[in-house]
């Protein structure tokens, strides 16, 4: 089995000696598949899913850069999903899964639900036990695959994980929806959602289209973090929640839209 580091360190080596790729290229190729990496951990090969990079897109649409930086973090990723593929015949995710952005099709700044949108998509409806690992996902602020890797009886109002990297943190919930969980629990064993990440994501779909609202996994620990910042918490905290090892990678989540903008600058006018 091979790790991702070492994989890509592979691919860094064989754009220098096999393809004879200028520095300047193999630093940017370099700093995408760092930032890569990042996201995923050094991972087995066999750990990278097609919902992983799903969410690596995802986490890439929401920087707030152009198109053509967003291009600069995808592209080197799919050409490395190609080298393993092709020249090392191994078996890699769909690397059309990272599709690419054009000027025509994207805006700089995507819009995310507001609280409001999220609490319209979050409402009951004949499935509890979406309606719950959903107001769970966004509650909480945990990848989808923590979430998945809880067993009955760990969610409390305080409860430690281990997250990407295998760092712990401490996760925080509501009162009123570890109740749910508990009347959730009864008379289950095992994984509270003994479900996989993709089917997760089908069911995130369909209701998305009848909702009229798109929303991916990401989307909802996206908005844990900016309707908390908006709120006025502390960006270190939010780091925190999240699990993120830099800063740096929470700041992508202060983003403010043009409305935010006018109201704050009347405050001061």
């Amino acid at each position: 089995m091979k790790n991702m580091k070492s994989l890509v360190d592979s691919y860094l080596a064989y754009l220098k000696t096999d393809i004879g790729a200028s520095p300047r290229t193999i630093s940017v190729y370099q700093a995408s598949l760092e930032c890569f990496l990042a996201f995923t951990g050094d991972i087995q090969l066999e750990a990278l899913t097609e919902a992983r990079l799903q969410e690596y897109r995802e986490a890439v649409l929401a920087l707030p850069v152009s198109y053509k930086t967003k291009n600069l973090r995808l592209i080197p990723v799919r050409q490395f999903l190609k080298y393993l593929v092709e020249i090392k015949r191994l078996q890699a995710p769909d690397r059309q899964l990272l599709r690419t952005l054009s000027q025509k099709s994207h805006t700089d700044l995507r819009v995310f639900p507001s609280k409001e949108q999220i609490a319209y998509f979050l409402q009951d409806t004949k499935d509890p036990r979406t309606d719950l690992l959903l107001r769970l996902l966004y509650a909480t602020g945990m990848r989808i695959s923590e979430l998945l890797a809880r067993n009955v009886g760990e969610i409390a109002d305080q409860f430690p994980i281990l997250g990407k990297g295998s760092k712990q943190r401490i996760i925080f919930c509501p009162e009123a929806l570890i109740k749910k969980v508990r009347a959730y629990e009864k008379g289950k064993s095992g994984l509270i959602f003994p479900i996989t990440s993709t089917r997760v994501q089908a069911l995130l779909r369909a209701r998305s289209d009848r909702m009229g609202l798109k929303v991916t996994p990401h989307t909802l620990r996206h908005c844990f973090a900016t309707h908390r910042l908006a709120k006025g918490a502390n960006i270190v905290f939010v780091q925190k929640w999240l699990g993120h090892a830099n800063l740096a990678t929470t700041q992508v989540y202060l983003h403010v839209s043009d409305k935010d903008l006018a109201e704050e600058y009347k405050k001061f006018s």
